[in-house]
């Protein structure tokens, strides 16, 4: 019995593809050490022919076909991607990743989903594939939603993370240099250093995933960290390492200790230490010893989730601090340019006013006064996540009706819907707002110019000098808050369905 692991398509965000579809490869570890035939197919790599490319994989021996599947448009992909398998092939489907985890029995319910697994999924695959080669019971699969006889069975649910060590992950079912070659040149590897995350932002969907954890945040050992680090240097040879964690600085202690062994083994000198979650409130506690410290172990890139710029919007996604803290980290931040801050924003939240978004552009412009080599994040449209305490008051105070099927959660990503996204809080002046935001956040820091000057088509590098010369009107127009005649919106949205999603 063979088993077909698949990342499907994800839709706009396939512009952005860089990384190894990690969901899938940690959910084989326990398979592969068992000896069972796995393969994964990453389809964001056919956008224009996955179906084809999927039947070249559906040999007679595949009788179990995995999804990893995201809340938004992967499940427009994940439910094609089903629906053919089930009409052409005798094959048990399940489907795993952070939208099942969350509805379960919602996403049982669909005729072309045999089984679901919830939350972590390395020891329950491995299981339900051997549970399947026996033709055995499945209520000894642990984390495991499937069907009998019509019902809905639930099995245990363990309420642990499951800290798998570096050398256990089979890296060698995805082929790793196609993902470097998204990179511009960078040889970078995703890694995971902790698990989950112990704070409460209404808008995330790490709560509802995390809220029956034993613990809420646990850390690798330091120790499997740095043997990870030089694992993929010596197979890949990276030039950086990206770190995934929800929150990488929960324990500053244990983060210095970290920067600390990366330094001596020597790496830090050819190789950089990225960090995709990172807390404004922690890295204000930081200490000047803790930044030099941070910067020597040569720090890249630092995600950092400053939301919005208004206070009121920030204490009711109960962020915990202020917008005065994240002027100061700023500042702070701006004495170590080799550390580059990456400011992530969303608009169109629940109680969002024309006032909050002028804060939130008063804020960015401050941000790169201070610091004018930080960069801006894009600013995602806020859209309901099933769990979160935001979806919750959006239904309670605004009336919003959530989905309730498959088909209707794949249209809440406002990039790829059917039809243009409209809450019950918005205006017409505000959805301008919104979008005068969007198109300012990639122009305002030359993050296009500094991305694609570079780049040796001539396609890009006429596109990253127009962005460049385009910069002061979009100053202008944020400083004057002038919203109207926005025909950069369309002309953005093209490059990232037309031309970028192609690359």
């Amino acid at each position: 019995m063979k088993t077909l692991l698949i990342y499907p398509r994800l839709g706009s965000l396939d512009a952005f593809i860089t990384y190894p579809p990690l969901s899938l490869i940690y959910a084989a570890c326990d398979a592969v050490k068992a000896q069972k035939e796995i393969e994964i197919l990453d389809l964001r790599f056919h956008p224009n022919n996955y179906l084809d490319i999927l039947k070249k994989k559906m040999t007679p021996a595949v009788k179990l076909v995995g999804i990893s599947v995201m809340t938004g448009s992967p499940i427009n992909y994940a439910l094609k991607i089903s629906q053919f398998l089930k009409i052409n092939y005798q094959v048990k489907i399940v489907w795993g990743g952070a939208h099942p985890t969350l509805l379960p029995e919602e996403t049982l319910e669909n005729a072309f989903v045999d089984f679901v697994i919830q939350g972590y999924g390395s020891k329950a695959l491995a299981a339900l594939i051997n549970a399947l080669e026996k033709r055995g019971s499945l209520e000894h699969v642990p984390n495991l939603y499937y069907k009998k006889k019509g019902k809905k069975i639930a099995n245990t649910r363990t309420h642990e993370h499951e800290l798998i060590p570096h050398k256990d992950l089979p890296y060698d079912l995805v082929d790793m240099e196609r993902y470097f070659a998204k990179t511009l040149g960078n040889r970078d590897i995703p890694i995971f250093t902790s698990l989950g995350c112990p704070h409460q932002c209404t808008f995330c969907i790490s709560p509802a995933i995390f809220t029956k954890m034993k613990k809420k945040w646990v850390p690798y050992d330091l120790s499997e960290i740095i043997q990870h680090i030089k694992r993929l240097h010596a197979q890949y040879q990276v030039t950086s390492i990206t770190v995934l964690d929800d929150d990488s600085f929960v324990n500053l202690n244990r983060i210095a200790k970290l920067f600390k062994a990366f330094i001596n083994t020597g790496l830090s000198q050819t190789i950089k230490m990225n960090f995709r979650g990172a807390r404004i409130d922690e890295l204000d506690q930081m200490s000047l010893k803790d930044m030099v410290l941070m910067a020597k172990a040569n720090t890249g890139f630092i995600m950092i989730g400053i939301e919005s710029g208004s206070q009121k919007m920030l204490d009711r996604m109960k962020k915990g601090f202020s917008v005065e803290t994240i002027k100061r980290v700023n500042k702070k931040l701006a004495c170590y340019p080799e550390i580059r801050p990456h400011y992530n924003f969303f608009v169109g939240t629940p109680g969002e006013t024309i006032n909050d978004l002028i804060c939130t552009k008063d804020l960015l412009l401050k941000l790169m006064e201070d610091h004018p080599g930080c960069y801006l994040g894009f600013g995602s449209d806020w859209k309901p996540i099933p769990g979160s305490e935001m979806t919750k008051i959006a239904q309670r105070e605004y009336m919003l009706k959530i989905p309730v099927t498959l088909e209707e959660w794949a249209q809440i990503d406002s990039f790829d819907a059917h039809s243009k996204i409209y809450y019950p809080w918005y205006t017409d002046e505000y959805d301008k707002f919104i979008r005068m935001l969007q198109c300012s956040a990639g122009i305002l820091d030359r993050k296009f110019y500094q991305e694609f000057i570079l780049d040796q088509r001539i396609f890009f590098k006429i596109l990253s000098i127009l962005s460049l010369l385009y910069r002061p009107v979009s100053i202008w127009r944020l400083k004057h808050s002038v919203s109207k005649f926005l025909i950069e919106f369309p002309i953005r949205n093209w490059l990232f369905n037309s031309i970028f999603k192609r690359l």
